[in-house]
C-alpha cells in the first residue's frame, strides 16, 4: 500500500531533491532578479498593508512591521502551496500517465520548493524585529518548528485538493474564493487579541491559525506559545496527513491516472 511517508524512501528522496531543484530552476530562469522576487513580493504586500492598517486606519500594534512581515511571508507559502499543489498533478499528467512515480510526489515538490523560499526568507524577518528594537530569544528556535507545521498542513491540503481536481476542476475556482476568506480568517495582518472571545475558538477550527498566534508570540513578545497551542498545531498536521492518506488511497481506487 502506498502511503505519503512513502516519499521518505531513499530512492523516492532522490527524485524528489531532482524536482525539487528543477522547480527552482526553472521558476528563475531568464529572470532579471531571480530569487529577490520570493522577497520583494511579500515585502511589497507588507508595505501595503502597513500604510493601509497603520496609517490610514489607525490599527494600533506594537512592531507592526515584522509583525505584518512575519505573517505575510508565511501565508504568502501557504497560499502558493495550495495553489500549486492543487494544479500539480494536472500539469504533470504527462509524466504520471508514463511514469509510476506516487501521486504524492508532486504537491510534495510543491510544498519543498515554497518552503525553501520562506527559509530563505527568514533573515528578513530577523533584520526587521532588530531594526525594530526587538531581541531575539532562545523562543525562536520555535520559528523553524512552525514553518515545518505549516509546511506538512499545506502538503496534506494541497494533495487531498488535487485528487479531488483531477475529477472536479471547478475546484481551481472554489479555493481562489476560499483563500480570500482564509486570509481573513487567519491572523495574518490583526492580533488574536482583536478577535472578540466568543470567536476565539474560530483560531482552533483553522488549520493554520493556531501557527500564526503561535509565530506573533515567538516574533514580537519572544515567548514559546502555551502547550495548548503547540498541541493543537500538531493535531492539525495529524489530521492533514490522514486526510491526505485518505484522499490518496481514495484516489488510487477510482482510478485517478486513468482522469488525468
Amino acid at each position: 500500500m502506498l502511503t505519503v511517508l512513502e516519499l521518505f524512501s531513499l530512492h523516492r528522496k532522490f527524485l524528489v531533491y531532482n524536482l525539487v531543484m528543477r522547480n527552482l530552476k526553472v521558476k528563475y530562469r531568464r529572470s532579471v532578479l531571480g530569487f529577490l522576487w520570493t522577497l520583494l513580493i511579500p515585502l511589497s504586500q507588507a508595505a501595503i498593508y502597513y500604510i493601509v492598517f497603520l496609517k490610514i486606519l489607525r490599527i494600533q500594534i506594537e512592531h507592526y512591521v515584522p509583525f505584518i512581515l512575519s505573517g505575510v511571508m508565511f501565508w504568502t507559502f501557504f497560499a502558493n502551496t495550495l495553489s500549486e499543489g492543487m494544479e500539480s498533478l494536472l500539469i504533470n499528467s504527462s509524466l504520471l500517465t508514463k511514469i509510476p512515480i506516487p501521486l504524492q510526489t508532486f504537491p510534495w515538490v510543491a510544498a519543498l520548493s515554497h518552503g525553501i523560499n520562506l527559509a530563505l526568507a527568514i533573515p528578513v524577518i530577523v533584520i526587521a524585529m532588530l531594526l525594530d528594537g526587538i531581541s531575539l530569544t532562545p523562543a525562536f528556535l520555535l520559528v523553524p518548528a512552525l514553518l515545518g507545521g505549516i509546511l506538512v498542513i499545506a502538503f496534506g491540503i494541497s494533495l487531498t485538493f488535487a485528487l479531488v481536481m483531477v475529477f472536479f476542476r471547478d475546484l481551481r475556482y472554489v479555493l481562489a474564493l476560499l483563500l480570500q476568506v482564509w486570509m481573513y480568517a487567519t491572523p495574518v495582518f490583526y492580533r488574536e487579541q482583536m478577535i472578540p472571545e466568543s470567536m476565539r475558538w474560530i483560531l482552533w477550527a483553522n488549520p493554520i491559525g493556531l501557527i500564526f498566534s503561535s509565530l506573533h508570540k515567538v516574533v514580537l513578545l519572544g515567548v514559546p506559545p502555551p502547550a495548548s497551542e503547540l498541541l493543537g498545531i500538531f493535531g492539525w498536521v495529524l489530521v492533514s496527513i490522514i486526510a491526505a492518506q485518505w484522499a490518496l488511497l481514495l484516489g488510487r481506487r477510482r482510478g485517478v491516472v486513468e482522469w488525468l
